[in-house]
């Protein structure tokens, strides 16, 4: 049986990351990668892989980074 015709369907989980200001509102935007790391490591050992990122602007500019995972439901 194929790995697609053995999978019960699929969960998905959808996890916000957001993008502060820089000092004082001023220098762009302050992105923790070191977070944004630990989440993804921590979820794929829960089985989670991710399946699409995306940015969601305010006036112009990226305020959230959303990751959207899933794993086979089990």
């Amino acid at each position: 049986m194929s790995e697609s015709q053995s999978v019960r369907g699929w969960e998905y989980k959808t996890e916000l990351f957001p993008l502060g200001r820089g000092w004082g509102g001023v220098g762009g935007l302050k992105f923790d990668s070191d977070a944004f790391d630990a989440t993804l490591n921590r979820f794929d050992s829960e089985g989670w892989e991710l399946l699409s990122s995306y940015t969601i602007d305010t006036d112009g500019t990226s305020t959230v980074i959303v990751a959207i995972f899933k794993r086979p439901r089990g």
